[in-house]
């Protein structure tokens, strides 16, 4: 028998240690839910009888939606696909004939299937989108997209995209001639009894105010981080978790309400696990609407089913095909990651798995590595990380310095080393680290169970032309529209070891994105995560990123402009690079 009443103590630990203000979730099976419960509050001083009190997080408590719209947006695909109106196979062409992008690769053919496999190779988003409090048109939608570039061949690599979910929306839109949320709820929400609310406005959040569940009472006065309720990504769709249960339960063989929505056969092959020849990370896949992984969660073999991470809410499921046994969690929090542990641990639980005393048992076995195999500069979307020799091989993240040694199995333990002394005695195991093909993956120690985290891809500098050097400086923001929380006023333009770098503040975190001048008027962002790969475009004294312009500030001269270069030498020293091809070969 599962001892919950530990559980309950680790999750308020979790949440406590994360300033997190509650929690609702369920464990169950293929007949069952076998336990739920919530911990928390949904909204701390609420006026009450001229006192101040706090509501409590129950089981109808709602919680946002986010991005776990989108496997409601693939349930209503496989929908339109089990009454033969649409198939996988197809070209979107075929229901948005409009449909252009400009594409440096010779395959560009985007169908249904690539869609909701984030394998389109479409741009990331449009900041101004999702900072819109209105339905994004699919005029403007498909207009925006002609001026854009693929990221990547179709079918080539995982390249999340919140544009494609759009365009899944659009799409359901104009086959059954409804509003994506009334399909929704004809097809999905009805036959399982569920009860949704869509906030649009600041005036519709006053009116659900009491019924919602929020981390910010001021989340709608400043962050519009959302795209209209008739669109399927980033819905501003509230659900709470005992109603999402009956979604997730869908999933689990054996449910008698899942005919009430699509027949067994339908569902199993968003169950079944993809395989890609051409993914190089070997880390998360995404089938059809959902995320499948056997290695994320080792202890539990294959898993499938889907994660949410927003600034203030987040949510988790996690589904053992093999156990017919899955979690689901919602959290009210700031910037944390703690849903999928909180599902992680109550799997274990209920399995009974004393992970530690596996751990223990492992005999590590350290060998010898060429250091030119590793060394060099992982830009990603926020940051450089940097692997030399110095003293020993060492990872440089941010200020954090690690000393890396290579394990047998191809994965480094990480050892956090003291900056100042850098010989530390005190050195503690944090993180494990995998590289392959030129991918650099992160792995949590303490939290070995929960996802690896690929965070950049090895790039050389490369050669900055003529027109990107004069382009150096800092830049405004072109709009009357200030995107508050999301995206700051400024951007800086420079150079930083020896790469051409574009600097902003996004979702309140500083970017360092990695740029390489493909020609005088377009660059491409390096690295890895959201916004990789995509262009970023020049016009004289303008800059057009996602959606975004900015101009440049005439009062800041070039030669103000902070540029940190790296003495040559000591990169030879310190790095030993090796020559590699470039991350594209890029077709005039």
């Amino acid at each position: 028998m599962a001892n919950y009443e530990q559980v309950l103590f680790d999750i308020e630990k979790t949440l406590h240690k994360n300033k997190a203000r509650g929690a609702s979730f369920a464990i169950f099976d293929e007949e069952k839910i076998i336990y739920s419960s919530q911990i928390g509050v949904a909204e701390k001083n609420i006026k009450n009888d001229n006192k101040k009190i706090d509501r409590n997080i129950t089981s109808s408590t709602k919680f946002m939606l986010g991005d776990m719209a989108k496997v409601l947006t693939a349930i209503a695909i496989m929908k339109l696909v089990e009454d033969g109106k649409i198939a996988l196979t197809d070209d979107i062409k075929k229901y948005l004939p409009e449909f252009s992008i400009k594409s440096r690769f010779d395959d560009d053919e985007i169908t249904i299937a690539d869609l909701l496999k984030n394998r389109s190779g479409l741009p990331s988003e449009n900041i101004e989108f999702r900072c819109r409090d209105k339905e994004v048109t699919e005029k403007e939608l498909l207009d925006y997209l002609k001026e854009q570039y693929l990221v990547a061949p179709p079918k080539m690599m995982s390249s999340h995209s919140e544009l494609a979910y759009i365009l899944l929306g659009k799409i359901i839109e104009k086959i059954s001639e409804k509003k994506y949320c009334d399909f929704l709820e004809e097809n999905i929400f009805k036959p399982l009894d569920i009860k949704v609310k869509y906030v649009n406005t600041y005036e519709d959040y006053l009116g659900y105010k009491n019924e919602l569940a929020l981390i910010d009472e001021n989340y709608y006065k400043i962050d519009y981080r959302r795209i209209g309720k008739e669109t399927s990504t980033k819905s501003n769709g509230f659900i709470s978790c005992e109603d999402f249960l009956k979604i997730v339960r869908l999933f689990i063989e054996k449910n008698e309400k899942s005919n009430n929505v699509l027949k067994l056969e339908t569902l199993k092959p968003m169950t079944e696990e993809p395989h890609y020849e051409s993914d190089v990370q070997g880390n998360l896949k995404t089938g059809l609407g959902l995320e499948f992984s056997n290695d994320y969660y080792k202890i539990f073999g294959n898993t499938f089913g889907y994660t949410n991470r927003s600034k203030y809410y987040e949510s988790s499921f996690i589904i053992i095909p093999s156990k017919n046994i899955g979690a689901l969690v919602f959290v009210n929090s700031i910037d944390t990651n703690i849903s999928e542990k909180i599902c992680v641990d109550l799997l274990k639980n209920e399995l009974g798995i004393n992970y530690e005393a596996e751990r223990t048992k492992r005999q590590i076995r350290y060998v010898n590595c060429r250091i030119e195999d590793y060394a060099g500069y992982y830009p990603a979307y926020d940051k450089q990380i940097e692997i030399y020799l110095g003293d020993f091989l060492t990872m440089k993240i941010g200020n954090d310095y690690y000393k890396m040694l290579l394990k047998e199995n191809g994965y480094f333990d990480l050892f956090k080393v003291d900056k100042k002394r850098f010989f530390s005695s005190k050195e503690v195991l944090e993180k494990n680290a995998l590289i392959k093909n030129n991918f650099l993956t992160l792995i949590d120690f303490d939290n070995d169970a929960i996802r690896t985290n690929t965070i950049g891809y090895y790039c050389k500098p490369t050669k900055i032309n003529e027109v990107w050097k004069k382009a150096l400086g800092e830049y405004r923001l072109n709009s009357s529209k200030r995107f508050t929380g999301i995206v700051s006023e400024k951007m800086e333009l420079t150079i930083e070891n020896d790469f051409l770098t574009m600097v902003l503040c996004i979702d309140g975190e500083i970017k360092k994105m990695t740029l390489v001048s493909l020609n005088d008027q377009e660059a491409i962002n390096l690295g890895y995560g959201d916004f990789s790969n995509e262009t970023i475009f020049l016009n004289l004294s303008t800059i057009k990123f996602n959606g975004l312009s900015y101009d440049k500030i005439k009062e800041s001269p070039i030669n103000k402009v902070k540029i940190k270069k790296v003495n040559e030498e000591k990169i030879i020293r310190k790095n030993k690079q090796k020559k590699i091809d470039k991350m594209f070969d890029f077709k005039d």
